[in-house]
Formats: C-alpha cells, sequence, structure tokens
C-alpha cells in the first residue's frame, strides 16, 4: 500500500539515491526501493516507467546543478591567454563539493551515488554524454594552461582527476576520521582545498 502523504516522485528518488550510494547500483532491486520508499511498484512504474527510467531521472537530478555551477565556474576563464591550473581543477572539483559543505549528509550521499554511477554505469548513455561534455569543456582549456603536455596525456591526467575527485569527495568523513579532523564546515572546507590542490599538483606534474 502506497503512503498516504508525500511527495511520491522525490521519496522514490531520495530512497533509490541512497541504497544504490549505500550498496551499488546494480545490487539494489526495484522491490527493495518500493518497500523502503513505502509505496507500491505502480508508483515506480507511473513515475520512471523502469529501472533505467529511476537511474536517468537520478542523473539528471544531481548532473545539472553540478553542470550549471561549473559553466558559471569556467566563464572567466574562458578570456584567460592561460587559465590557471588550479582555477580548472576548483570547477572540476567545487561543483561536487558544494553539496556537502552546505547539507553534508544529502550531499556526501549524492556524490556517492554518482561515483557509484561513474564506476558502475560507464556505459550508461547518459553517464558517457556527460563525460563527453566535460571533456570538450575543459579541454580547450587545459591546452591553455597545460601547452607543453600532448592531448592525450591532458585527457588521461583529467579522467584520472574526475576519479580522484569522486573518490576524494565521496570518502570524505572516512578520510577526515583517519586523519584525526573534525567534521566542522571549517574543517571541511580546508579538506576540499586540499583536494583541489592536490588535483592541480598531479594536472601540472612534468613526469
Amino acid at each position: 500500500m502506497d503512503k498516504p502523504k508525500g511527495n511520491a516522485r522525490e521519496d522514490i528518488l531520495n530512497t533509490a539515491e541512497r541504497l544504490f550510494a549505500e550498496n551499488g547500483i546494480q545490487n539494489v532491486s526495484l522491490r527493495e526501493i518500493n518497500a523502503e520508499a513505502g509505496y507500491s511498484a505502480a508508483a515506480l512504474h507511473y513515475h520512471f516507467r523502469s529501472r533505467d527510467g529511476l537511474l536517468e531521472a537520478l542523473l539528471l537530478k544531481r548532473q545539472e546543478p553540478v553542470m550549471t555551477l561549473r559553466a558559471e565556474l569556467l566563464q572567466p576563464l574562458q578570456e584567460e591567454r592561460r587559465p590557471s591550473v588550479e582555477s580548472l581543477a576548483e570547477a572540476l572539483v567545487m561543483p561536487f563539493a558544494h553539496p556537502i559543505l552546505n547539507d553534508p549528509e544529502t550531499g556526501l550521499t549524492a556524490v556517492k551515488f554518482l561515483f557509484r554511477a561513474y564506476v558502475e554505469q560507464s556505459h550508461h548513455g547518459q553517464i558517457r554524454k556527460t563525460t563527453e561534455r566535460s571533456l570538450k569543456t575543459f579541454e580547450p582549456l587545459l591546452a591553455r594552461a597545460l601547452p607543453d603536455l600532448d592531448q592525450t596525456r591532458r585527457r588521461s591526467r583529467w579522467l584520472l582527476a574526475t576519479e580522484l575527485t569522486f573518490q576524494g569527495l565521496a570518502n570524505m568523513d572516512a578520510i577526515m576520521a583517519l586523519s584525526k579532523q573534525s567534521h566542522a564546515r571549517k574543517s571541511r572546507e580546508q579538506y576540499v582545498q586540499t583536494l583541489i590542490t592536490f588535483i592541480a599538483g598531479g594536472l601540472r606534474y612534468r613526469g
């Protein structure tokens, strides 16, 4: 029986995201999502039609704000002859980190879900489309920022930086606990800045 109140679509999306983030996308059934959210199979089918429809709705929900903030961060760099590597690393990391800084529980769940999707669903059309769009956006800026690197090395390092961003943010709490940092906002901001600096150093490395 369905819940008598609430927004069924958002309830199902939030429940699916949490379960996917915790257990892996392939390890969670639609039946589990329905049971956890408190809705019947008919509700999920009505809003999303299928498992793939549910996954695509979640990806759009989380990726669109990332792309919007990223465009804002990159806009001032478009006219620079040689944008700084740090600015590009910031434009990669901050759109994912911003929700964590504002709402750690929700933001971390979102990043963990996106990391799972990036690793487990790389063949998915929406993931491929977003990855290609990101590369297309960053490549001309990377070419100006890192003129001594050829395209193959720039692309390889950028994809590695993307995966490191997901890993570093998804595992933020565990890494901060191991390094004996508090979970206050200031500590999280310092952690994010360290991640940005680390990624910039890797992109710039001359080896």
